[in-house]
């Protein structure tokens, strides 16, 4: 990434005559600029009226990536023989990236994403595993009804996207 930075900085900024807007920022990025500039990218950005579809379709994934990342945390802090602190530490250290992915998915990103890039992070894979099995390691565990059907939508989409990308569409 610093050198595709370095190059655009050499290609971009060096002739101050034909120099880019994004050459003048305190920590010039052209990748950070073409994002903002011709994807709308930014804080509440993405936030208008024609990307509402696209919310609704992220929607499920932004909630069982909160929800399974609250989940997590309140393990990490649970005492027990299943939990030692090496247990806690990785239940932190997986919660709190995913957390943050969701929020800023939310806030910041193109909000469709977070059905493609969520699929690299665990946590919430576990999290459905316990809810549908109902072994949560939690006082108050029970088998959870309709996370089947979460488990069936996550393989339709699945075969779905893979479709798509196979025709060369862009996934939904």
């Amino acid at each position: 990434m610093i050198f595709s930075q370095a190059l655009a900085y050499a290609d971009f900024c060096l002739d101050v005559q034909t120099s880019r807007p994004w050459c003048r920022h305190l920590i010039p990025s052209i990748y950070a600029w073409v994002q903002r500039q011709y994807w709308d990218v930014g804080f509440l950005r993405y936030w208008t009226i024609r990307n509402l579809p696209l919310f609704l379709l992220a929607i499920p994934m932004l909630l069982t990536l909160c929800r399974s990342s609250i989940w997590a945390m309140s393990l990490s802090k649970a005492e027990g023989p299943l939990f030692s602190t090496m247990s806690a530490s990785l239940l932190t250290r997986l919660a709190l990236p995913q957390g943050l992915l969701a929020v800023l998915g939310f806030t910041n990103y193109h909000v469709q994403i977070i059905n493609r890039i969520c699929s690299g992070y665990p946590l919430w894979y576990w999290y459905i595993a316990c809810q549908i099995v109902g072994d949560c390691c939690e006082p108050r565990s029970k088998k959870t009804p309709g996370w089947g059907f979460v488990v069936q939508g996550m393989v339709m989409y699945a075969i779905v996207q893979a479709a798509l990308y196979g025709s060369f569409l862009p996934p939904p």
